[in-house]
């Protein structure tokens, strides 16, 4: 399969700590629900804290990377890194 090359990305932070957070480039806050996920191709998880629904991003997500060891076991749509 071949990997269509990106033209342009965009970022979007959980509502909740989109104020603590200091990024260069264009951020948008958006709720974590069940409507604002599917849009997405991929959802960083960057923070294991008690606030994000996990279970929630591991369904509704397209694709989840997981830099923080949220997700223990093998999942098809998430990738621990």
């Amino acid at each position: 399969m071949k990997a269509e090359p990106i033209s342009a990305c965009a970022a979007s932070l959980a509502e909740r700590f989109a104020n603590r957070t200091a990024l260069v480039g264009v951020i948008e806050s958006v709720p974590v629900s069940i409507e604002t996920l599917p849009p997405y191709d991929a959802v960083l998880v960057a923070t294991n804290h008690d606030a994000l629904d996990c279970d929630l991003i591991r369904r509704r997500a397209r694709l989840v990377v997981d830099a923080r060891g949220v997700y223990r076991e093998p999942l098809p749509n998430v990738v621990r890194v």
